[in-house]
């Protein structure tokens, strides 16, 4: 008995070492292929995956950032609440007339927040989450980086018609790379071939706007991405690369990052209640500066009122009048229903401008009617919702007053 007992335990550990074995050898394979896409390592990359389409709120809690922070003295931009609560009781969703609550669950909306004239009519979150939570602004956090755009170009510190390669030398090509413009950026006619697709299927994770979410090394990205799919200006196409570059261009002339330049500017004056997170590469690393913006929906409300203010807290201008022009004068975009863009903001109906994100997060502004609606979602990647869902908004604005 005692030798076969001692065989056994010969036996399982023999297996137990080839498991072992097994697995680290598949790891450190997997860790040599996502070094060398630079991917977070296989653990934290496999986290990321699932939980982008499970919880995709939670997913700055798996990623490295810089804080935003606020200024704790500074109470300026407060947004008291009506008095009575308006109701909305029901919308045009995909056809039907549905009760409101039947379009926040089927648009997996968690946060809702709707401003008349300065102030709170109607405010409504999911009850697994609160007024205090930080939510990712996915695609709207481009209105962030166009705002700190416009204010170093305001500042004379960034020029709108100069070279993109005059900020980054190193990024030379001979193509016409070299020809795009800060402008071109700003309006998304660049031509660099990094097409918006997004994931339906496992393998449209490597797609490149979803390698460029994901890298380790945003400057390592660009300068292996500056293949060109038409030229510079020749017309409009929606890439975030445009947006990522922006942020690069500001960090680098300032020698500030995004965050910090963002807080001076813009956070701290307007008196959030609570520090912002912005997504990075890596620790100490490049902002995210096209969707890594992580913020409340009151915070984020704020900016909305500002702009629908145009640029005016109370005495104080913190957008210049030229760049509230910029931002309010669209060109057509293809393929788009007509929308037009501008300077980083959507222009879906006239009058309005609206900061889209992936999954489901709009902030919508009608300044003629000083409206400002903030919806934060965590719906799939893959749903197409997003112009459904911006005719509730519009109908809620125009119908409900």
């Amino acid at each position: 008995m005692p030798e076969k007992h001692l065989l056994m335990k010969s036996r399982f550990l023999k297996s137990t070492s080839i498991i072992i074995i097994s697995i680290s050898t598949i790891y450190l394979i997997l860790l040599s292929i996502t070094s060398y896409l630079r991917y977070p390592n296989p653990i934290k990359l496999s986290q990321m995956v699932l939980i982008s389409e499970r919880n995709p709120s939670a997913l700055p809690s798996y990623m490295s950032y810089h804080q935003v922070p606020i200024d704790n003295n500074n109470q300026n931009l407060l947004i008291p609440y009506t008095k009575n609560q308006e109701e909305i009781n029901t919308v045009s969703w995909k056809g039907k007339t549905v009760p409101f609550q039947t379009f926040l669950s089927e648009s997996r909306t968690r946060a809702f927040i709707l401003i008349r004239n300065n102030q709170i009519t109607h405010e409504w979150y999911d009850p697994t989450y609160s007024k205090e939570y930080l939510f990712p602004t996915q695609s709207i956090s481009k209105v962030m980086t166009s705002l700190v755009v416009g204010k170093l170009i305001d500042q004379k510190i960034i020029n709108e018609d100069e070279l993109l390669v005059h900020y980054f030398p190193e990024w030379l090509t001979g193509t016409n790379f070299d020809t795009i413009t800060i402008r071109h950026l700003l309006d998304m006619q660049s031509g660099i071939d990094v097409p918006e697709d997004y994931p339906d299927t496992l393998l449209g994770y490597l797609s490149p706007v979803v390698r460029m979410y994901s890298t380790t090394d945003h400057n390592h990205f660009i300068t292996t991405n500056r293949k060109m799919s038409f030229s510079p200006g020749s017309k409009i196409e929606y890439r975030s690369i445009d947006t990522q570059i922006l942020g690069m261009v500001a960090s680098k002339i300032t020698g500030n990052t995004i965050s910090d330049l963002f807080a001076d500017f813009f956070w701290k004056p307007i008196g959030a209640e609570y520090p912002a997170l912005w997504l990075v590469d890596k620790v100490g690393g490049t902002e995210k500066a096209f969707s890594g913006f992580v913020c409340t929906a009151k915070d984020l409300a704020r900016i909305g009122l500002l702009i629908a203010n145009e640029g005016m807290l109370g005495a104080d201008r913190l957008i210049s009048e030229r760049w509230i022009e910029r931002l309010a004068s669209p060109v057509k975009m293809e393929n788009y229903d007509d929308w037009g863009y501008s300077a980083q903001m959507w222009h879906p109906a006239d009058n309005i401008q609206l900061g889209l994100g992936v999954s489901g997060q709009h902030m919508y502004i009608n300044a003629s009617k000083d409206i400002v609606i903030i919806k934060l979602a965590e719906a799939s990647t893959y749903e197409d919702d997003e112009k459904w869902e911006f005719d509730v908004l519009h109908e809620i604005a125009n119908i409900y007053q």
